[in-house]
């Protein structure tokens, strides 16, 4: 039974006072955004219940139409504020697929209960002040209260003057940087931009107190020209940091300013200009100065236990950030769909810039770790060929093998281990422990809790995936993986609707459409799922295919375009260009069970990473009673 809630609350030791969005423990108190805060009262006055996603939105969001994101990174706000644990809940508990669970005890502070009990009053007294002092003893604390009042605003402590005055600045939890514009007139200097980006974020990552989103989620915005307070809304993040970088001869000159990206309002703005040979340091002095400006100490507080490796010249980070821009113009997450063979291009320029990196400063464990990211996943030009190419996995082990060697407590060193674990060798125990240490080392790393969540949705632990999910989405919201985590919880109307915002942003390229599809068709959205996938086609250029799933589809509908394409697929089965899995997915399409499991069965000697999802994969569901099925969820090794 709810409790009603006419005022303040507390929930476990804390106080809440909605009236005005704070919420306070110890003298600390913190300032929660009004939805937010509505999200508590409605969980608050259902104390043990469950309350369902569909009655948070209904009640919190009653005329405005928001995605389920939204509420999802509202339960991650207030988890971070109470210090609470998704996976060991003390305060929300998270329902699978269904809503959550406020478990704290919530104690109403209107008089029904409270923690301190007064000393009894006699009728008489009730009303009146308690206690009546000499009016000269009330001056002198009047004075004395003036006197300490004025000696807090002349010396701003506990930032009084602000408060008094309404100079205070708004509270920042979460940030987002944006990527720094080049003013330098020198489109080759474009990659010094966009490293200091990079140091900037890996840097103000590791403040515990700050939210940072991931770099792959801020990376789409740049050239958009979308207004301040519109990306912050989409990222659910109260600041945004943007600049310039100017580089000059031996001068580089970086102009950075703190948004309040609720209001859209500018706090603070600095600039620094260092010769070249100081640029080692800048992004610390950088990171430094935001941290201050939004109220969060550098050095009071405990970094992450990560290593933040420097390069011991600037050769070495002159090299490693042309190869990571260089990786970047290969990347899809920019959404070029027509690289051609620029995309080897690009990934040559990053091996040869790596090495140089490498040769300047042998000790240099971040440069290691992106070259055994180019030789896993990025050389092979994204086909399953790959897996047989024993030559670039093995320079890919060994480079990683030696980063570690070199630095241990590089998180994104063990979450590339735990990607071969996971990916290539299946050992399921090695891959879940280095994901586990590689989010212990830095938990705010998107891709430490990307493929995390990969291989507990591949397991099958849903109600361990779906806490996971929440925490990928307030680190880095536009993850590719998101969507498909979705899919694989058969939320279908969820999947499709971040999916379309990727083919919306134009990120991923030609996949994001090609992806679309799948859940399109779960709804059976059959001609908006063809049409995705013929605009798949065309943009990796194979229009013959296009056309011959647009005439399929005129003469027989839905079943007759899968036909028309197996057909094709079927004479290209050796091409690494193509998706092990989609064949036998299109056969599955058509009923022809007989057809599906020869695909598969070569796709799991390959160890094809498609099939790591056979448990939870929704594509397979019409053959999933089928025994064939279930020996090759066996011959994966995954748990029954």
């Amino acid at each position: 039974m709810g409790c009603v809630l006419d005022g303040d609350f507390r929930v476990g030791p804390w106080l809440v006072a909605p009236s005005l969005n704070k919420v306070s423990r110890n003298g600390t108190t913190v300032q929660l955004e009004p939805k937010v805060m509505s999200v508590l009262v409605c969980l608050a006055e259902h104390p043990g219940e469950p309350v369902s996603k569909e009655k948070l939105l209904q009640t919190v969001w009653p005329d405005t139409f928001v995605g389920e994101g939204v509420l999802v990174r509202s339960i991650v706000e207030l988890r971070r504020v109470f210090e609470d644990d998704a996976k060991e809940p003390r305060v929300i508990q998270t329902i699978a697929k269904r809503g959550y669970r406020l478990v704290a005890p919530v104690v109403p502070m209107n008089g029904a209960a409270s923690t301190h009990e007064p000393r009894a009053q006699s009728p008489e007294s009730i009303g009146r002040p308690r206690y009546r002092k000499p009016w000269r003893l009330a001056v002198a604390v009047t004075a004395l209260a003036g006197i300490a009042s004025a000696l807090l605003i002349l010396f701003n402590i506990g930032g009084m003057r602000e408060h008094l005055f309404g100079l205070a600045l708004p509270a920042i939890h979460s940030l987002a940087i944006l990527p720094l514009d080049n003013l330098s007139g020198d489109p080759s200097q474009e990659y010094f931009a966009s490293g200091m980006t990079d140091a900037l974020i890996t840097e103000i990552s590791r403040v515990r107190e700050l939210r940072v989103i991931s770099r792959t989620s801020v990376l789409p915005y740049k050239g958009t020209g979308k207004q301040l307070h519109q990306i912050a809304q989409e990222l659910n993040v109260d600041g945004l940091v943007e600049g310039t970088v100017q580089r000059s001869g031996n001068r580089v000159r970086v102009t950075v300013q703190l948004i309040d990206g609720r209001q859209d309002r500018h706090i603070w703005a600095n600039g620094y200009e260092r010769n070249i040979e100081d640029v080692l340091s800048l992004e610390e002095d950088l990171a430094a100065a935001i941290a201050r400006e939004i109220r969060v100490q550098l050095r009071s507080q405990p970094e992450l236990p990560g290593s933040a490796n420097h390069p011991k010249n600037l050769k070495a980070l002159e090299a490693y950030l042309k190869a990571q821009y260089e990786r970047d113009l290969a990347s899809p997450l920019l959404g070029v769909d027509d690289k051609g063979s620029d995309y080897d291009a690009h990934l040559d320029k990053a091996i040869a810039y790596l090495q140089d990196a490498i040769d300047a400063d042998p000790n240099y464990a971040p440069a290691y770790v992106a070259m055994s990211e180019v030789w896993a996943w990025e050389k092979p030009n994204m086909g399953p060929a790959f897996l047989h190419d024993s030559t670039n996995l093995s320079k890919a082990r060994a480079v990683l093998e030696k980063a570690l060697s070199l630095d241990p407590l590089i998180s994104e060193a063990h979450t590339n281990r735990g990607r071969f674990a996971f990916i290539f060798d299946w050992d399921w125990l090695t891959a879940e422990r280095e994901f586990r240490r590689a989010i212990e080392l830095n938990p705010s790393s998107a891709a430490a809790h990307e493929y995390y969540l990969q291989y507990l949705e591949a397991m099958g632990k849903s109600d361990e995936a779906v806490k996971e999910l929440e925490i990928l989405q307030s680190v880095d919201p536009g993850n590719h993986f998101i969507p498909a985590a979705y899919y694989y919880q058969r939320q279908f109307s969820r999947a499709i609707e971040l999916r379309r915002v990727n083919v919306e942003r134009k990120a991923y390229g030609a996949s994001a459409h090609y992806d679309l599809a799948f859940p399109l068709v779960r709804v059976g959205n059959y001609k908006e799922a063809i049409d995705e996938w013929i605009e798949t086609m065309v943009e990796v250029n194979y229009p013959d295919m296009a056309n011959h799933l647009r005439s399929g589809y005129t003469s027989g509908g839905f079943k007759g375009a899968i036909s028309a394409w197996v057909a094709e697929l079927d004479k290209l089965k050796d091409s690494p260009l193509i998706p092990a899995n989609l064949t036998p997915y299109l056969y599955a399409l058509l009923g022809d069970k007989d057809r599906v499991f020869p695909g598969l069965d070569s796709a799991v000697r390959r160890h094809d990473e498609s099939v790591l999802f056979l448990k939870v994969n929704p594509d397979w569901d019409s053959v999933r009673s089928d025994p064939r099925f279930a020996d090759l969820v066996r011959r994966l090794g995954l748990p029954q």
